[in-house]
């Protein structure tokens, strides 16, 4: 008889335990669903959160910044796009009055090479005539030789009027000589030479270590 109650009472408190476990599932279910949802709501959170402070780090890096270097001093702007324009004449950056911007500043890609100049300010903002201006004439010389040449900006900026007798060669740095501007700033490099039996100068490309797609931040010289 003990046997036969011990296999009797086995069975019955599986079954009540098997059914406890199938009433309290939906419960179970229900509760990880509302777990799930809490977690997709927290991660929701966080990607917010997370672009907010992506937005604010970014709103700190293009502020205007001042710095002092080797007795000079620049404002470190940011250039506005023009896409799908592409418009590499001119380009406006985000420093103006604000920060003592006039006409006539040199605009910097580094500190020494020279990409354009302030052609008109706004409080907050400047206009910026680039190398790639077509038409821009600027006095240039050319290697340690100081060769003359005349720089002619455009899509493809050339350096114009060079001297045969001078012996220019690729790759040699072009230096701005031009009066309006601090001496020793650098265009670039000397690119493809042309030549011709029938012209009394020299022509080249100008190569720089950029294109215009690349300029994303600009030094102003104050």
């Amino acid at each position: 008889m003990l046997l036969l109650g011990q296999w009797l009472f086995v069975p019955r408190t599986y079954v009540r335990s098997r059914l406890g476990q199938a009433l309290q599932a939906p419960f179970v279910f229900l509760e990880s669903l509302r777990s799930r949802s809490a977690l997709v709501d927290q991660l929701k959170e966080l990607q917010i959160e997370n672009l907010g402070l992506r937005a604010e780090l970014a709103s700190v890096n293009a502020r205007p910044e001042l710095i002092q270097e080797e007795g000079q001093r620049y404002v470190r702007a940011r250039a506005y796009s023009s896409y799908p324009l592409n418009n590499v004449d001119n380009l406006l950056i985000n420093v103006g009055e604000n920060v003592g911007v006039e006409v006539g500043m040199p605009v910097l890609v580094t500190p020494n090479l020279f990409f354009g100049e302030v052609v008109e300010v706004f409080e907050t903002m400047a206009m910026v005539r680039t190398i790639f201006d077509p038409g821009w004439e600027l006095q240039v010389k050319i290697g340690d030789q100081n060769a003359d040449s005349l720089f002619v900006g455009g899509p493809s900026p050339r350096l114009t009027l060079i001297s045969k007798g001078r012996r220019v060669a690729s790759d040699q740095e072009v230096y701005l000589t031009d009066k309006r501007y601090p001496l020793g700033l650098v265009l670039g490099a000397v690119g493809q030479i042309s030549d011709s039996d029938q012209n009394l100068f020299e022509e080249a490309s100008l190569d720089t270590p950029y294109t215009r797609s690349d300029i994303n931040q600009l030094y102003v010289r104050l």
